[in-house]
């Protein structure tokens, strides 16, 4: 299913817009339902910092300054749109492959479609439009913020209903991206 591709001498940087996306990607890791494993990542995690926490200058100054020797360097950044990470030419060089795994428009659509909400959301009228995390949280009584922390994500989600609401989403949405190296969370599920 992968269009993703890496070998055995890859080294993997993930890196997250914000924390909802790694919470996300630490429950699939966690459930071993990604084409790699916590071994092929560096320090064995999802990287520390965000976007919203400056991950470009944390990649320079804390992790591209490193030696790999021959292994190859790919960074996977998961976001929600197509821009790209601030990184130095210099640290740049380091990196073999950088891919956005996008989650147009937000990470929130799986757990809209998780909750069977999705033609609900498609069918809001364009003077009353919300953002999917906007859209939820008014769905369930909650606050955005909510349905974004870590406790929400991690009790409504274990590895089988993450993968079967990102298998939905990526049904619904067919979206093309810019880049050649563009793709989808689908994209890099076992």
């Amino acid at each position: 299913m992968s269009n993703y591709q890496m070998n055995e001498n890859t080294l993997i940087l993930v890196g997250c817009e914000g924390n909802s996306e790694k919470y996300y990607m630490e429950i699939l890791l966690e459930a071993d339902k990604l084409v790699f494993s916590k071994t092929d990542l560096f320090e064995e995690e999802i990287l520390e910092k965000t976007f919203n926490q400056k991950l470009g200058k944390y990649l320079e100054s804390s992790v591209l300054s490193m030696d790999f020797g021959t292994r190859d360097v790919h960074l996977l950044l998961i976001q929600d749109n197509d821009v790209s990470l601030k990184i130095k030419a210099l640290y740049k060089e380091k990196l073999n492959m950088i891919v956005k795994v996008i989650t147009t428009p937000e990470i929130e659509m799986l757990a809209i479609h998780h909750f069977g909400l999705f033609q609900k959301y498609t069918n809001q009228k364009k003077s009353n439009w919300r953002k999917p995390s906007k859209f939820l949280a008014d769905e369930l009584g909650m606050k955005a913020s909510r349905i974004k922390s870590k406790q929400f994500i991690k009790a409504t989600f274990d590895g089988d209903c993450l993968v079967t609401a990102i298998k939905a989403y990526a049904s619904k949405n067919k979206q093309k991206y810019k880049g050649k190296d563009d793709i989808r969370l689908v994209d890099i599920l076992k």
